[in-house]
């Protein structure tokens, strides 16, 4: 009898050690997806008029930044799982899917859709739910004037998109502009910036034409930006706008002194629609392969080169960068609470692939500035800040 309790003690002890070792040995659960809702132009008419040809873009960027993330084991052992759904550049089908994504999918985060139109459409939604959101292909004004506490840009506001383009008017002492504008929301907010800056630069806007949608008569605005005196024309508008207006400079018989498109001048589809026609063209460009402007943008061309066989865009590399960002957010955060992410994204200061990412109050970018670039012999020479000038900029050569 006096053996009878050690050897109890004995064969709980082992049954203790044989458990906890079948509990080491067996596969441990893997914690939930981090699960990240948006939509995307993928098809129809899309966020910029292009068959949803941005939208694509916008794809892959964050395919190689998931993909990226999930090999390095996910943000705080989550991987990241994407829900992308197709918006068809249509305002409402956009709030609708963001409410879906919400209440439906039950996401944990989301991000903004393409354009400035579709996330003004989405916004009310997204600030509804109190779901943080990042913005990486959008710039008017007009989405941050409406109070809303969700909604964090990545790219340098619309109203400053040109100020590059009229200070290298000013230096070259080109003073008289013909302002051609779409009437979208980016494009009219763009406008009254660079009716701002003008000003600023003592360049006169010899007339400010407003371009509905379906206008196809190009060859009489540029006839009419001409007669108006204007030596340099300076376009807000989208890709097919670009071509359009480029063509009938050309059918007009004019070659200003130098002309810009903000947006359509710097789709990559404008050079291989265009051909020789497109050299000339000045365009702002949101980001440049090049590591002494953009941190780290060198091995992001490498990662992307390596996955999809051509060459980044912008919008690659800013949905790429709205990614870091994120990440960064979620480990400062401790995980994928809003109300905190919330507060990291409105204090946060880092550079990303696109360059600095910090924002005012409102969610709207601060830090950023926007490069001038121009397709001289079928490349983009970049043009300003001048201090990172690949070449001199040509005037009046179409």
């Amino acid at each position: 009898m006096m053996f009878t309790l050690p050897i109890r003690r004995l064969s709980c002890n082992i049954l203790l050690a044989l458990l906890a070792a079948v509990v080491a040995s067996a596969p441990r659960a893997e914690a939930p997806p981090i699960r990240i809702g948006m939509s995307l132009s993928l098809s129809g008419s899309g966020g910029d008029g292009q068959a949803g040809a941005s939208g694509r873009l916008n794809r892959t960027g964050y395919e190689l930044w998931q993909a990226l993330v999930n090999q390095r084991g996910g943000i705080l052992g989550r991987k990241v799982e994407l829900l992308i759904r197709d918006d068809q550049g249509d305002p409402g089908l956009t709030a609708k899917i963001y409410e879906d994504l919400i209440l439906k999918e039950k996401v944990d985060l989301l991000f903004a859709p393409y354009s400035s139109a579709l996330t003004l459409a989405a916004a009310p939604v997204i600030d509804r739910h109190g779901y943080p959101s990042l913005v990486n292909a959008a710039i008017s004004e007009e989405i941050w004037s409406k109070g809303y506490k969700n909604i964090f840009g990545m790219l340098l506001p619309s109203q400053r998109i040109a100020v590059g383009f009229l200070a290298m008017l000013s230096d070259a002492n080109i003073n008289k502009v013909a302002l051609i504008a779409g009437e979208d929301s980016w494009s009219v907010s763009a406008r009254e910036g660079v009716k701002k800056w003008a000003a600023q630069y003592n360049i006169v806007l010899t007339t400010v034409i407003s371009v509905p949608k379906a206008t196809t008569d190009f060859e009489a605005i540029a006839i009419k930006a001409r007669q108006s005196g204007a030596e340099a024309v300076l376009q807000l508008d989208y890709l097919e706008q670009a071509l359009q207006l480029r063509r009938g400079l050309k059918k007009a018989g004019w070659s200003p002194k130098a002309f810009y498109n903000a947006v359509g001048g710097s789709h990559p589809k404008y050079l291989e629609l265009l051909g020789e026609e497109a050299n000339g063209t000045f365009s702002t460009t949101m980001w440049e392969p090049r590591d002494d402007l953009f941190p780290e943008s060198t091995q992001f061309v490498k990662d992307y080169t390596a996955r999809f066989g051509v060459q980044p865009t912008w919008q690659a590399a800013a949905v790429y960068a709205s990614g870091q960002v994120l990440e960064r957010a979620i480990q400062k955060a401790g995980g994928t609470n809003r109300d905190r992410l919330r507060k990291v994204l409105l204090e946060l200061d880092m550079d990303t692939v696109i360059g600095r990412y910090t924002v005012a109050p409102s969610g709207i970018q601060t830090k950023r500035f926007p490069a001038i670039f121009q397709w001289q012999q079928g490349r983009a020479e970049l043009m300003w800040p001048s201090e990172a000038r690949t070449k001199a900029p040509q005037f009046g050569k179409y």
